[in-house]
């Protein structure tokens, strides 16, 4: 009886299925949304911005100081201004939530929809 033995083209090819699959897995779920529904949402965080008080302290169009720092290009950052994090979705929502400085909670403020929303527009600016 025979015993079935693998060459190497074999091998590397079930190698190169295995990385396309592991990469296409890892695409698929970091793709965040398509752009009409990023743009939504972005506006509705626009609304929020507004309605929730957020433009009393913070500037969007600047980086400039008013109470809070000034928002312009956040997600384009290395750190969070006041708490000198790494720029993340789940480090802006901890400020948010849970902030370091002076700035006050809005954790029983806003829903985990809502947090997103903020998110989205914050990466419009």
């Amino acid at each position: 009886m025979r015993t079935p033995v693998l060459n190497q083209t074999t091998i590397v090819l079930l190698a190169l299925v295995v990385v396309i699959s592991i990469l296409l897995g890892v695409l698929r779920n970091t793709v965040d949304m398509d752009p009409v529904d990023f743009e939504r949402d972005a506006q509705l965080g626009a609304e929020l911005f507004e309605d929730q008080g957020c433009f009393r302290c913070h500037f969007t169009d600047s980086t400039e100081t008013r109470i809070g720092p000034g928002l312009k290009g956040l997600f384009d950052m290395e750190a969070l201004p006041v708490s000198d994090k790494p720029v993340t979705e789940e480090n802006v929502k901890n400020q948010i939530l849970d902030p370091v400085g002076d700035m006050p909670s809005y954790e029983d403020r806003m829903s985990e929809e809502e947090l997103d929303q903020i998110i989205f527009f914050l990466k419009t600016l």
